[in-house]
């Protein structure tokens, strides 16, 4: 027997209101971000949508249905006034069901009773939640557009879930807690249940700390395949991929002593070899499964598509005359971050690749590197997995500072980059450029009486350094 499907697509939560003065730019921005959603979920060919909405609200709900159909808005939108609603009118679709059952308020005061408890029982679990609550404001504040957010893969829980399950260890308050949570859940999976045994394929757009709980509850009964909703939202267009497939057949049938000749000359293609030391986070903000690597990399030489999220290396690499050789450098939302040095990378020829501790994946894909440059900030195991799933055949080349040697560690990265890019000779002079001007700064150092203290500011903290 042929398995019904349902998908369930974890989305944030937007609240939009006409009056606010930001309105028309915010609307505008979720209406573009959301029209990329609308598009890869519409080749799915869903018959039945289903939202994170409170059933006992179903008469607002088609009346806001109506309203976005007719092309008018409410006064009060939400995410599923960008998505759901749109999907289910472009698929023809004649409703939206509705399927949670929402006692916020209840929840809010068994919350805060389980906070109050572990505050004054376990300072250690107390902080460990309120940390995962500043994660999750920070990820709520992230520049990132609504498709990037849809389809950021994380493994292991995200911040909302370490919450609700640290506040559920709250002796009796978290118990409480944890049980309307469940209970919440348990409905809200009935509801998509009842609802999808009779069609084929159902979307449920829901929070994204319900995913995993309805995708448990669902698949354990055996009536259904859940599709990850990352294999919806990140296919190709099927139009696209034929395109693509008839035109490499073409290629390949005109081309294939060609392709032979190049495969000969691809396999005698220059290497070297780059030795590396750094720490490699884990999934643990406190660096409990941190581990020690010191490997041997093989890298292309003279690379000619460059990804760096250092940048101390972009710098290393202008020095040498290799800038034409990048092409993408993290600048994120903003190139106010961006070293004035660096202001020439902000030119369309260089992609930008996402913030500097948060890479966008995609644009690395589309860029596909032959050397991905990472230092401090990006060396954690679930980034480095998924730069591999984005450029398979990048070499990974770490490029970090050492705080109790920085100018050894510049000269030895200028080494590197140097060795990579076949610019040893200006690499050395480089070198010898640094140690010198160290040299004479400890010279000066030296005559000089008075004591120093230099203050280091850096992601709102402040860091003093100095005797004493």
């Amino acid at each position: 027997m042929t398995l019904k499907e349902i998908c369930i697509v974890g989305t944030p939560h937007i609240r939009l209101d006409q009056g606010s003065n930001t309105f028309k730019q915010s609307y505008e921005k979720y209406i573009e971000e959301s029209s990329i959603i609308i598009e890869k979920i519409a080749q799915y060919s869903p018959d039945l949508i289903t939202i994170e909405w409170d059933t006992r609200e179903s008469l607002r709900l088609k009346k806001e249905f109506k309203q976005i159909i007719n092309q008018q808005l409410p006064h009060l939108l939400n995410e599923h006034h960008f998505i759901a609603m749109p999907l289910a009118h472009r698929l023809g679709l004649s409703e939206v069901l509705p399927i949670d059952f929402n006692q916020m308020q209840t929840r809010k005061i068994r919350a805060s009773f389980a906070d109050e408890y572990l505050e004054n029982a376990d300072e250690k679990l107390y902080q460990y939640m309120n940390n995962a609550k500043n994660e999750h404001q920070l990820s709520k504040n992230q520049p990132t557009t609504l498709y990037e957010k849809l389809t950021e893969h994380k493994e292991g829980p995200i911040p909302l879930e370490q919450v609700f399950a640290i506040r559920s260890l709250a002796d009796s308050p978290g118990i409480a807690f944890a049980l309307e949570w469940s209970e919440r859940n348990h409905i809200m999976a009935t509801n998509i249940i009842k609802a999808a045994l009779n069609h084929e394929r159902t979307i449920v757009f829901t929070g994204m700390s319900h995913v995993r709980f309805l995708e448990f509850i669902i698949e354990s009964t055996g009536l259904f395949k859940v599709i990850p909703s990352q294999d919806i939202l990140k296919q190709e267009n099927k139009m696209k991929k034929l395109i693509i497939f008839l035109a490499l057949c073409l290629v390949l049938a005109a081309c294939s002593q060609s392709n032979e000749n190049k495969a000969q000359s691809n396999d005698k293609k220059e290497t070297v070899k780059i030795k590396q030391k750094y720490e490699l986070r884990g999934k643990y903000k406190d660096g409990r499964d941190a581990e020690n690597k010191e490997e041997e990399v093989t890298v292309p030489k003279n690379p000619q598509k460059i990804v760096t999220f250092d940048y101390g290396a972009a710098d290393i690499i202008k020095s040498l005359g290799k800038e034409n050789s990048v092409a993408g450098i993290s600048i994120g939302s903003s190139t106010s971050m961006l070293p004035e040095e660096l202001k020439n990378f902000t030119d369309d020829k260089y992609k930008n690749v996402g913030e500097l501790g948060k890479p966008n994946f995609e644009k690395i894909a589309e860029i596909d590197p032959d050397l991905i440059i990472f230092s401090n900030r990006t060396a954690s195991s679930e980034t480095l997995k998924e730069f591999k799933k984005a450029a398979p055949d990048a070499a990974l080349v770490y490029i970090g500072s050492d705080d109790n040697n920085v100018v050894k560690s510049v000269n030895d990265n200028t080494k590197k980059l140097g060795k990579i890019l076949n610019k040893e000779d200006k690499a050395t002079e480089l070198t010898n450029q640094l140690t010198n001007e160290e040299t004479k700064a400890k010279n000066q150092a030296k005559k000089v009486d008075d004591s120093i203290m230099l203050l280091l500011v850096s992601q709102g903290e402040l860091s003093t350094y100095g005797p004493g």
